[in-house]
């Protein structure tokens, strides 16, 4: 019997309002770097940075025994429109890790996926998984698992976050806007940073 390669946590801020405004920016079929996206509306961007903060950060953390680094640009938002005939083959995401191998991917989903809308389907020994996961939900799942996306037509919005160990001493990771969590005794802050300058995020309003 073979343990999932991946869980599904929630992920409160995948709101419809921020939905909304992926929707109107992207075309079906599109896709976006986070780190466009952030620069192209900070003022959604930084919710769904502290959204990952929030809900994501402490379950890299406790994999990787030690802080975590988001990489922005290599985070993702796609459009998958339900006329789209083209769907991600069987592929892993280490590439995107590269360094020591150590790296956790997030994928989170809008929309209920899995069922009506195309989610991520994993390869389990001989078998294919099909995890269903609700609107405001991510999967996590590392670099080694094989995986593609679902070949349901629907329509579906989700964003991918990628971090990696602090301590991974990549110069592409290293030099890349990133955000980092500093836990605090009352609660976190986030720091993002770049080749060697930083600043600290004011948390969204309510």
């Amino acid at each position: 019997m073979h343990t999932m390669p991946f869980t599904v946590l929630p992920f409160p801020s995948a709101t419809p309002d921020i939905r909304q405004v992926v929707a109107g920016l992207l075309q079906p079929g599109g896709k976006m770097s986070f780190a466009r996206f952030c620069h192209a509306r900070r003022d959604v961007g930084i919710p769904l940075i502290f959204g990952y903060a929030q809900a994501l950060a402490h379950h890299a953390e406790t994999l990787f025994g030690e802080p975590a680094i988001m990489g922005l640009p290599a985070g993702t938002l796609r459009y998958h429109g339900s006329e789209q005939a083209d769907f991600a083959p069987w592929h892993t995401d280490a590439w995107f890790f590269r360094g020591d191998g150590r790296g956790l991917t997030f994928w989170v989903t809008f929309d209920d996926a899995g069922e009506t809308a195309p989610g991520v389907e994993f390869q389990v020994g001989d078998r294919t998984v099909s995890p269903r996961v609700p609107a405001g939900h991510a999967l996590m799942f590392g670099p080694h698992v094989r995986h593609r996306t679902q070949t349901i037509h629907g329509d579906r919005i989700s964003v991918e976050f990628r971090c990696v160990p602090a301590s991974m001493r990549v110069a592409e990771w290293q030099n890349m806007l990133q955000a980092r969590v500093d836990r605090t005794g009352d609660g976190c802050r986030v720091a993002i940073s770049a080749q060697g300058r930083t600043q600290y995020l004011d948390p969204p309003e309510a």
